[in-house]
């Protein structure tokens, strides 16, 4: 048995075995996305601490209803970009929106060009599924180097089932 803190949240997790992934290759097109942006870091787990947060701050100001005022609503995605190597990086929370959208003036608009991605679906207890699809991508079982330039999360409805969700995470690769 171990124990797993993601975003602030205690996970209990039976096991100790990673769950096995067969990334895919995929091609992503440049894709413009709106929503919340904030800077943190790995260093001493100061994003762990501050995430939590931040999604609490993306759906108590109805950041989605926001978006979907200006733009057909897609998913709702997490992207982490514009990594330094002190650690720190950006997280950005949002929808994929059309091309032409125009951010309202308290979000922020980001185009991530057109990238090459190993792509996972982590499965199974919401937050414990993320953590470890994370722990695969950032491992040496991920038989790609990463680019550390976009990596996102794509939720849709087969997310909202906390013990038995599926998220898309992809991480930018070289090619």
């Amino acid at each position: 048995m171990k124990y797993l803190i993601f975003l602030g949240i205690l996970i209990f997790s039976q096991g100790n075995a990673m769950q096995t992934y067969e990334p895919k290759i995929q091609n992503l097109n440049e894709v413009k996305i709106i929503g919340i942006d904030f800077k943190t870091s790995f260093a001493d787990g100061k994003d762990a601490k501050e995430i939590p947060s931040f999604w609490k701050k993306f759906f108590d100001d109805k950041i989605m209803d926001k978006i979907s005022a200006t733009s057909t609503l897609l998913n709702i995605v997490a992207v982490y970009y514009g990594y330094q190597p002190d650690g720190s990086y950006h997280m950005l929370i949002g929808a994929i929106v059309d091309d032409n959208a125009k951010a309202p003036f308290d979000l922020q608009s980001l185009n991530i060009p057109a990238e090459q991605y190993a792509t996972i679906i982590a499965k199974g207890p919401f937050a414990e599924a993320i953590v470890q699809g994370w722990k695969f991508m950032c491992s040496k079982d991920l038989k790609y180097d990463r680019k550390y330039s976009y990596d996102l999360e794509i939720y849709d409805e087969k997310s909202t089932n906390d013990k038995d969700s599926e998220v898309k995470i992809l991480a930018a690769i070289k090619k």
